[in-house]
């Protein structure tokens, strides 16, 4: 059979998502951060793009039928121009794919991939604490390999249908009243934390997470902002700006310039727009290192003197020096809080769904013999 994917050039930003932004155009400008250059005129179609990204050609069909769902979302709330829950969800599906697919996600979860093989190895092989002591004694984590891309793809699958756990968050679309566009990046999908920032050692930008913000543009006029309501509180001073009815907030170029210094923080490698001259914006910055991945471990925790279990835990930490977002009050955290109060409902719901499963003897038969892509998918809610 072959297995020659059907397309060397593959994406992980959409073409049809540039073309938002160039009205519809081939070309567009780019920023290269670690060269501080300008390239104008670039072709579309040669950006956030990498050669078998996916692999395997079936794979790239399937990410293209997920496109085509996820254009229509971004074409209703294009033409829509306000939220109503149609919007919202469809674009929270959106952004949840969107950052699941990158090259910078796959860059930061190999960690995470290694470390859920070296799991499900050590979960196979030992029966005992003092096994599972010397298992650790004996093997790193470094050393298991990890199919980066099928592991991407499950987490991909997981994203599209995970929109439950960022519905309780409040959404509002920003309207560009200034001449200097919204930009995007190759990981335009920015999550950050600003309430939880004093504990970067817990992790704080998940789905789930306590005083989370996403941010997400998806044309050079209009830009979606979800957070965490109970946090976050618009100030008095953006009253008068804020559509309440239609969830429509006016903002000017100062606040613009800091939606698009999101995008350049947490960009990989490259910034883009229509407009040449916005990119001029961040010849003077310096974001440092932005090179955050996963801190992942497996621990072993004695119950009883006969019982044990193994515990997988990671970390990703926010990256260093976005900006609060100017239209926001809020105050920092003095305690960790992990989660949401309606997102862990949820979680814990369809967490309820999943062992149910096991009650039933054929499906924990047909578990213990399936692979791990087979399990993935049996596990899918």
């Amino acid at each position: 059979m072959n297995t020659t994917p059907k397309k060397k050039n593959q994406h992980f930003v959409p073409q049809f998502y540039f073309r938002y932004f160039n009205e519809k155009k081939k070309h567009i400008c780019s920023y290269l951060i670690s060269k501080k250059r300008i390239i104008e005129n670039c072709s579309i179609a040669d950006q956030a793009s990498k050669s078998y990204f996916y692999g395997d050609g079936e794979v790239e069909d399937e990410v293209c039928e997920v496109e085509n769902v996820l254009k229509k979302n971004i074409d209703y709330a294009l033409e829509l121009r306000r939220v109503d829950k149609k919007v919202e969800r469809g674009v929270i599906q959106c952004i949840q794919y969107q950052d699941a697919r990158t090259s910078k996600k796959r860059n930061q979860t190999q960690t995470v991939w290694k470390t859920l093989e070296a799991y499900f190895d050590i979960s196979e092989k030992v029966k005992n604490i003092e096994e599972a002591k010397n298992w650790k004694k004996e093997n790193s984590l470094e050393n298991f390999d990890a199919d980066d891309k099928r592991w991407q793809w499950h987490s991909m699958v997981l994203a599209f249908e995970s929109g439950w756990a960022m519905e309780d968050l409040e959404c509002i679309l920003l309207r560009n009243s200034s001449q200097l566009p919204f930009v995007f990046s190759d990981a335009p999908a920015v999550f950050i934390n600003p309430c939880m920032r004093d504990f970067p050692k817990h992790p704080t930008t998940g789905a789930l997470s306590a005083g989370l913000i996403v941010v997400f543009p998806i044309s050079p006029d209009l830009c979606f902002i979800y957070y965490d309501s109970s946090i976050y509180k618009l100030k008095s001073s953006y009253g008068k700006m804020f559509d309440r009815k239609n969830s429509v907030l006016t903002i000017s170029e100062g606040d613009v310039l800091t939606i698009n210094t999101l995008q350049f923080i947490n960009a990989a490698s490259c910034i883009y727009s229509a407009d040449a001259a916005a990119l001029l914006k961040f010849e003077t910055l310096d974001r440092g290192d932005n090179s955050e991945a996963f801190e992942c471990a497996i621990d072993t925790v004695k119950d009883t003197e006969t019982d044990f279990k193994l515990m997988f835990h990671g970390v990703l930490p926010e990256a260093r020096g976005f900006p609060d977002i100017p239209f926001f009050n809020f105050t920092k955290a003095l305690r960790y809080i992990p989660v949401r109060p309606k997102a862990l409902k949820k979680y814990k719901e369809r967490n309820i769904k999943r062992l149910d499963r096991f009650k039933d003897k054929n499906f924990r038969d047909k578990f213990a013999a399936a692979n791990q892509d087979e399990k993935m998918s049996l596990l899918r809610i």
